[in-house]
């Protein structure tokens, strides 16, 4: 098991999510989901690589659905350590809770890495 992940959801309050990214240490990894290019190219300057990318087709729900989807996969890979999604948006609840069942790592959510950190 490695670091910690962060699941940004882009399209909710990303600046705030973003809040506490220099706190973060190497073995971490922050994941942010964007479905406009504009912010994914503003994001690469001014976060540069301490943060993923990851952009994603623009539709209803998409970048709830992507999150949720990796929220699956790593209830099942156990890849890291501890799982945060950073979002205002209560639509994670029941897909973190799931995954809270199925195995050992820490799976929340959280307004931004600070919080997440404390």
């Amino acid at each position: 098991m490695s670091g910690r992940l962060f699941l940004v959801d882009g399209d909710n309050h990303v600046n705030e999510g973003l809040s506490g990214v220099m706190n973060t240490r190497k073995t971490d990894t922050v994941r942010v989901f964007v479905t406009q290019d504009g912010l994914a190219r503003r994001l690469e300057r001014e976060y540069g690589n301490r943060i993923q990318i990851k952009r994603v087709k623009s539709g209803d729900q998409a970048v709830d659905n992507v999150i949720k989807s990796q929220i699956v996969d790593e209830a099942r890979s156990h890849r890291h350590s501890s799982v945060t999604v950073l979002s205002h948006d209560k639509g994670y609840k029941s897909q973190l809770d799931k995954a809270k069942k199925n195995g050992n790592q820490k799976f929340r959510q959280a307004h931004s890495i600070k919080q997440a950190l404390k």
